[in-house]
């Protein structure tokens, strides 16, 4: 099982967005996906509210319940977990990168927030 942190500095990014398509993606193309949203806002959660997708994709959590998480995913044979972080350089978003097996980091193409990921 792999662990992709997808994380911004800004909000409005598109960070959530990313994080709920790669679900969505793995999920079509026959994987066993999770999207675990640790944002407070909780938008990945507002985001597949409604879907007829297995309700299995999400998981509203905490960080620091993400170690968990991971594990149980792994024992579930999930094949990917996708953490939604808040959009700031938080705590709580290094513990997203400490089960990561990768991060994405997401910026619109403007100076704002280019110069936010420095």
């Amino acid at each position: 099982m792999k662990t992709i942190a997808v994380l911004s500095r800004k909000g409005g990014a598109g960070k959530t967005t990313v994080a709920v398509s790669l679900g969505i993606a793995a999920q079509q193309a026959g994987l066993k996906a999770v999207v675990a949203d640790i944002d407070p806002i909780r938008s990945a959660a507002v985001a597949l509210r409604g879907r007829t997708a297995p309700a299995s994709i999400l998981i509203e959590t905490t960080p620091g319940k993400l170690r968990a998480v991971r594990d149980a995913c792994w024992r579930n044979g999930c094949n990917l977990l996708i953490v939604d972080t808040p959009p700031a350089p938080t705590s709580d978003v290094v513990k997203a990168i400490d089960v990561a097996d990768f991060c994405l980091a997401v910026a619109r193409p403007s100076a704002l927030d280019i110069a936010a990921i420095h």
